[in-house]
């Protein structure tokens, strides 16, 4: 029973995740670097983030990101962010930030679990 509680198995914090970088008439942004940062907040305390580079039609991939941690831990971890001053949501969270002389929208580059990924960011020049 004690192995139970304390031996980790794997949670998939976001998936494989497929997103195409436009700007704002449409026209597929190449050679566009985007960071992902992912967490899954009822366990973890900080985030994680890979980056990569769009194609040249704009598309960038980044694989599916997991977690391990112990039955203890998932009932553990809540409890001690819900301490959080700044009032951490729990559960697996993750979003894209897109690097560049352009602004991201934000409405539309975060993954919550039950929602589908989105699969287009829209970017607008910096005025």
């Amino acid at each position: 029973m004690l192995a139970a509680l304390l031996y980790p198995y794997e949670t998939t914090v976001v998936p494989q995740w497929t997103v195409r970088v436009v700007d704002e008439a449409g026209s597929s942004l190449g050679n566009v670097g985007v960071t992902e940062y992912w967490r899954h907040t009822s366990v973890e305390s900080g985030d994680h983030h890979a980056e990569s580079i769009t194609d040249g039609n704009g598309y960038v991939t980044f694989p599916r990101r997991t977690i391990r941690a112990s039955f203890l831990r998932r009932v553990i971890g809540p409890l001690i962010n819900r301490l959080n001053v700044h009032g951490v949501d729990l559960g697996p969270h993750a979003y894209l930030i897109v690097a560049g002389d352009m602004n991201s929208t934000t409405h539309n580059s975060d993954y919550f679990p039950g929602q589908p990924l989105p699969e287009e960011i829209v970017l607008a020049r910096l005025k």
